[in-house]
């Protein structure tokens, strides 16, 4: 069975708005399960919404992910990243948990609230025995307040390495339940237990136990629970532990605080990581995961960590109120406190969590998420950093391609420099794309733009009228000019208004620029030279008489700044020798422009 650890919020006084669900491996590595939550999608924003650069603000500002209203459905789906193969197993109005696989592979359990017509709920265990066959093998009224999604998200359930025994768990009063997973039969039961894992090759179960006995748990079904530890403050935030593959061990992470920082007054939060033996637990080893300063007591808000269970990598990735880069720390079971890489396959500013490692191969599953909604999961190679977005039907797709949008104007509103001539003179440009020289080739908000573009086209699906400023804005970025042109021309023939007109022939002679285009870009700067909105005037009273006085347009100089980045891109360049110093931001911390993969292409 796939090890994959998902930590609850360590924050003691911030929380992030919802917790993501884990993501699990078939015991093969060939299937991911994952649980989607079906939420409203504004794509398009608005029509135009790429050429409104005087309301940029309010364009980012109402999200195309609504966040404020609960997700009407819950998808538990199976997919195989290597060729894209989805299965939908279940879906429900009410709220499921992760789902976990049988040692075997044949099966799939999880948890799931039922609501009635008469406005009672039930909770169900659920056994998948096959895309078809659904058992339901444990039922419990719901008598008192139902649990949240958020709650729910965070139950986790493990089956016994001989497929007997089901840990899973129960609402009322919180807690554990094991069951037969053949008639569902109570073998026991344990309040105040959550987070449940069996040993690689027994019947030991540890678990983390909730309450005044807080710590974490081991219990032989065939005896007592012993307390092997009474780490963490908040038990019911305590990380699931995870057994080295002898069996011998449990490695468990646990917050603590550590000395000010030069920089810092007053106590830092740190993670460590904790190797405790099983039999007596004696603390084997603790290491700092984080390296860098996280901050006073109360500011760490979550973290996620992954052990490939077919090797000696481990993953983890942390989440930090104002956190200037989120990253995923790729390190080794053996030396936990070397860095191997950093790297970030979405973007720099949304948090990544749920992580789990592939069995076999070097795949690694995350989610992103950010204002309290988290994407459908994607896929990693973590050496080359390519990355496939899971999207297994429109819902999932559109979530995706919202959140890459919102990612991207968030960085064109925040980073962005406004555009002026050569003489300081200010001017407007006519989409929210910048021209080429506005920017360096290699700067990293190119790069980043660049990334998060090459997903969005593995993902917004063919050419439609509604998704043409959509596939525009990716197909630029990206520098896929065919695509882009198309785009444009396709919007042309439904221009309704000579500006639209004029701003999008502005991004075709951008393009022709990009692409070094120099003599069909020319004649076109030249027309809209001609075509652009002339100097207006204002009647100024004075002592004597009224005057005209002309005022500056600044959508009239976009043409006169197009020139001028033209005679600069055609000037001769001149090669100088490169500083070994020289760098960009995200080299620096690990990360690099990556290839998307298409679905089916291989790692």
């Amino acid at each position: 069975m796939p090890i994959a650890l998902w930590l609850g919020l360590l924050g003691a006084n911030l929380v992030l708005p919802g917790a993501p669900s884990p993501v699990s491996w078939s015991p093969d590595g060939r299937w991911l399960a994952y649980v989607q939550e079906i939420r409203p999608v504004r794509l398009p924003i608005t029509p135009g919404w790429l050429f409104r650069v005087e309301a940029k603000e309010a364009v980012v500002d109402r999200a195309v992910l609504d966040a404020t209203r609960p997700a009407s459905l819950y998808r538990l789906w199976a997919t195989k990243p290597d060729t894209g193969e989805s299965v939908m197993l279940a879906e429900s109005r009410g709220p499921l948990t992760s789902a976990c696989w049988s040692r075997d592979g044949t099966g799939l359990a999880f948890g799931r609230l039922v609501r009635g017509s008469d406005s009672t709920a039930q909770w169900e265990t659920v056994i998948q025995d096959s895309p078809d066959r659904q058992r339901v093998v444990h039922r419990e009224p719901v008598t008192g307040p139902e649990p949240s999604a958020d709650k729910i998200q965070t139950l986790t359930l493990a089956w016994s390495p001989d497929g007997r025994i089901l840990a899973a768990p129960k609402l009322q009063p919180p807690g554990l339940l094991l069951l037969r997973a053949t008639d569902g039969r109570v073998e026991r039961s344990l309040d105040g237990a959550l987070h449940p894992r069996w040993a690689p090759n027994d019947s030991r179960l540890a678990y983390v136990q909730a309450g005044r006995e807080r710590g974490v748990y081991l219990l032989d079904i065939r005896q007592e629970s012993r307390r092997l530890t009474d780490f963490a403050p908040e038990s019911d935030r305590l990380p699931a532990p995870v057994w080295s593959r002898d069996g011998q061990s449990l490695l468990i992470l646990r917050r603590t605080l550590g000395s000010p920082s030069p920089d810092q007054k007053g106590t830092r939060s740190e993670l460590q990581l904790v190797k405790s033996r099983a039999d007596n637990g004696q603390t084997e080893l603790a290491v700092n995961l984080v390296h860098d300063p996280i901050g006073r007591e109360g500011t760490l808000l979550g973290s996620w960590f992954t052990l490939d269970p077919d090797g000696d990598d481990l993953f983890y990735a942390t989440a930090m109120p104002d956190q200037r880069q989120a990253q995923i720390t790729w390190s080794y079971q053996a030396r936990p406190e070397e860095v191997h890489k950093r790297l970030n396959p979405y973007d720099e500013s949304g948090i990544l969590a749920a992580l789990a490692a592939c069995p076999g191969s070097r795949g690694l599953a995350f989610r992103v998420g950010e204002r309290g909604i988290w994407s459908p999961p994607a896929v990693c190679d973590p050496d080359s950093e390519r990355v496939l977005l899971l999207a297994p039907d429109d819902a999932s797709r559109m979530e995706w391609v919202g959140r890459l949008l919102e990612t991207m104007l968030l960085i064109l509103r925040d980073q962005l420099p406004d555009p002026a001539l050569v003489d300081g003179t200010p001017v407007e440009r006519p989409s929210l794309l910048p021209s080429p020289g506005e920017l360096e080739p290699g700067d990293p908000i190119w790069l980043r733009l660049g990334r998060l573009s090459r997903m969005g086209l593995q993902i917004v699906g063919p050419s439609s009228p509604d998704k043409d400023e959509l596939r525009l804005a990716f197909a630029y970025f990206a520098r896929d000019y065919p695509a882009a042109i198309a785009s444009v021309e396709s919007l042309l023939t439904r221009a309704d208004s000579a500006d639209q007109r004029l701003r999008l022939l502005s991004v075709r002679a951008q393009i022709d620029l990009m692409r070094r285009d120099f003599d069909h870009a020319r004649p076109l700067i030249d027309y809209l030279a001609k075509a652009s909105v002339g100097p207006s005037h204002e009647i100024v009273e004075t002592v004597a008489r009224p005057r005209l006085r002309k005022l500056s347009d600044p959508r009239s100089g976009w043409p006169g700044f197009l020139s001028q980045k033209l005679d600069a891109l055609k000037k001769p360049v001149i090669e100088q020798p490169e500083e070994p110093a020289a760098r960009n931001v995200l080299e620096l911390n690990g990360a690099r422009p990556q290839e998307i993969v298409a679905p089916g292409a291989p790692f």
